[in-house]
């Protein structure tokens, strides 16, 4: 189990530390672009934001899985570590298993429209090339993550059992396991931020389907 966390801690702290970099490095300019390049630097922004913040998230919560780990209060005879993780400590091993491949999705899509957007202008079919090549990988890596997935049906459906799991902490606090005690007020402080932050994802993105740029609408 502690092979686990570590073995998803270091590469996650390596794809935050490039998402960190990539971040500022496509700069929006407002007024001198089209609106659909505008769009893809919007998109390559939250992309690249997401990957750091997922990739955080995953660093995070392995530290604090390897050190209650360490501490052993867990089952020490159980089947095996998956079984013990899943019983035991399923807040962290859900949000390690859900964060680290989102972390790395959104990376890649951040990459591919920043390649698409780079190139497209020049050589359309190049773009349009390297775009279909990022989206095959991105959706090789989803398939073989979902063929190779035990206890859930796809990650999709480990995302939802993780959604259902944080609801359950913030509403009734600890109800099974031993890995957290109720999340309590900052946990729905977090679950307001973001979903403040997606209803705002939401205007941008309707805002520009209906030809308003986001620059000159009031907040």
């Amino acid at each position: 189990a502690v092979g686990f966390f570590g073995s998803e801690r270091t590469p996650a702290a390596l794809m935050a530390g490039s998402a960190i970099t990539i971040l500022f490095q496509w700069p929006l300019k407002h007024g001198t672009e089209s609106q659909e390049m505008d769009f893809l630097k919007r998109a390559y922004l939250f992309f690249a934001a997401s990957s750091f913040c997922n990739s955080l998230v995953t660093v995070f919560t392995s530290s604090l899985a390897i050190t209650r780990l360490m501490s052993g209060v867990h089952d020490g005879v159980a089947r095996d570590p998956l079984i013990m993780m899943l019983r035991e400590y399923p807040l962290f091993f859900l949000s390690v298993r859900a964060h680290f491949l989102t972390g790395v999705l959104t990376f890649g899509f951040a990459i591919s429209l920043r390649l698409y957007g780079e190139t497209v202008g020049e050589a359309p079919l190049l773009a349009r090339a390297l775009l279909c090549l990022m989206g095959s990988t991105l959706a090789f890596m989803t398939s073989i993550y979902n063929m190779t997935l035990t206890h859930f049906g796809s990650f999709g459906h480990l995302w939802l059992c993780y959604a259902k799991l944080v609801l359950e902490r913030l509403v009734v606090g600890q109800r099974h396991g031993l890995d957290v005690k109720p999340a309590g007020v900052l946990g729905v402080l977090s679950i307001a931020l973001l979903a403040i932050a997606s209803t705002d994802i939401a205007r941008l993105l309707v805002r520009y389907f209906a030809g308003v740029s986001d620059a000159a609408s009031p907040a």
